[in-house]
């Protein structure tokens, strides 16, 4: 008899009680379909009403003691809560003593089925690394480790030699900073997020990548954004192609599977305090995802603030 196949499951509920992993049966039929991250509908309660969750991990046994229930229904094989995700979204709402629905919804957009048979149906081919070069007055050596760059209020004339032709443009200095660092990452066939408080610094990084020819690599993450395009810039940052996030709060979540780079502009803007549970600042996010990936961490404003100083003297950065 074939050993049983266990799905541990992190339902969708705002109840603090539920803020746990609930473990399932997984079907016969329905094994083939399940992986960590995948959507499901696991029944709940003695009412068995269904309930949405993401599966988290898969063994062969449970700890629990009594008949276990069975999921009903895998909704998608889109793997959309990578693990090391579910690690970050874990982390955070622990840190911020709240629960796990809470990091969830803003992390992991809400499902569009045209968008996702859409990409489905696209082939996801392997990008080769690109050959770009980006020189300016002022540019660090290198992007490596955690440190702060301060930004210059004067722009920056950046010449950028890309496919063998060389062209000059014109950007705010840590505009210029910013793409350098990801370009540096994408030429490692790595991914990079750049986290901004605003759409107004949001359209000065988009207008620098596309001067640049980099369009194509871009994920915008963008709070006014509709759901279907979010979920769709969300699905291609899960792709294996290098790609350059860009965005406000939710870009700090964009799963990007070999994530080389986050960078911060302003850190002491308010609109990268997240209003709603569990009240979590951008900054924090980043930091726990540096730890727990080993990316590089730029944190790039007009001053330091308090808390970056505070990590300057723990000798942080």
């Amino acid at each position: 008899m074939a050993e049983p196949v266990i799905a541990s499951v992190a339902v969708e509920s705002p109840i603090p009680q539920l803020d746990r992993l609930f473990d399932y049966l997984v079907p016969e039929q329905l094994q083939e379909l399940i992986a960590p991250g995948v959507r499901v509908m696991v029944p709940f309660g003695r009412s068995g009403k269904l309930l949405a969750g993401f599966v988290v991990s898969i063994s062969n046994s449970t700890a629990f003691d009594s008949k276990l229930n069975a999921i009903d229904t895998v909704v998608s094989s889109v793997q959309v809560l990578p693990p090391s995700l579910y690690q970050l979204a874990r982390a955070v709402a622990d840190r911020q003593a709240g629960i796990l629905y809470e990091v969830l919804r803003l992390a992991v957009p809400k499902r569009s089925v045209r968008v996702e048979q859409s990409w489905q149906q696209r082939e996801l081919s392997t990008s080769k690394p690109l050959q770009l070069d980006l020189q300016f007055d002022g540019r660090l050596s290198e992007y490596g480790g955690v440190q702060t760059v301060l930004a210059e209020p004067r722009a920056k004339l950046v010449q950028a030699t890309f496919n063998s032709v060389t062209s000059s443009h014109l950007m705010p200095a840590w505009v210029a900073h910013f793409v350098a660092a990801a370009v540096e990452q994408v030429a490692q066939n790595k991914s990079a997020i750049l986290v901004v408080p605003d759409f107004r610094d949001q359209d000065a990084l988009l207008t620098a990548l596309t001067d640049l020819g980099l369009s194509e690599l871009v994920a915008i993450f963008a709070s006014s954004q509709t759901p279907s395009v979010r979920y769709a810039a969300y699905l291609q940052a899960l792709g294996p192609n290098p790609t350059i996030v860009v965005g406000s709060r939710s870009a700090a979540y964009a799963p990007l599977p070999n994530l080389g780079l986050i960078a911060i502009w302003d850190d002491g803007d308010q609109s990268l305090q997240e209003p709603v549970a569990p009240y979590v600042h951008t900054r924090e996010v980043c930091l726990i995802r540096q730890q727990q990936s080993g990316c590089n961490l730029l944190l790039s404003a007009h001053v330091r603030t308090p808390e970056v100083q505070r990590l300057v003297e723990m000798r942080y950065v």
